[in-house]
């Protein structure tokens, strides 16, 4: 769990732009992305649920490998940019990583559902 932690708060602070990317682009997508696999954690309630989840939550981890790799291809935004970015996005991405991460502790205390999603979702997946 605390692999998808640092991961995430790495990939805020290197959200940058390139490609039409801008700092709040990715951040945006970021936070996105992260709600659209809390709502399908949301949705894993027993072994055929967790099991369907799957194939979406490999979809999503490639969206946010994606967003990282973006970010990363074009370094660290300037001072005056970090600021805007913790002022506009701290709040939603510290909200979604809540819901988040309570998602991934409810199913990782049910080793049936744990074992049946993914073990790499792109932000550290379940089995890291």
């Amino acid at each position: 769990m605390k692999h998808v932690l640092s991961t995430v708060c790495a990939l805020m602070l290197f959200v940058c732009t390139g490609c039409g990317d801008s700092h709040e682009s990715l951040s945006g997508e970021m936070v996105d992305t992260m709600n659209q696999m809390t709502k399908v954690l949301a949705e894993v309630k027993d072994k055929d649920s967790a099991k369907s989840a799957g194939p979406k939550l490999e979809a999503l981890g490639k969206e946010m490998k994606d967003i990282q790799k973006r970010s990363e291809a074009l370094g660290k935004p300037d001072e005056a940019a970090q600021k805007s970015l913790k002022e506009s996005f701290e709040k939603p991405m510290s909200e979604a990583m809540d819901k988040f991460m309570k998602e991934m502790m409810r199913i990782a205390m049910n080793p049936e559902l744990a074992d049946a999603l993914p073990k790499d979702m792109g932000v550290g997946g379940m089995g890291q």
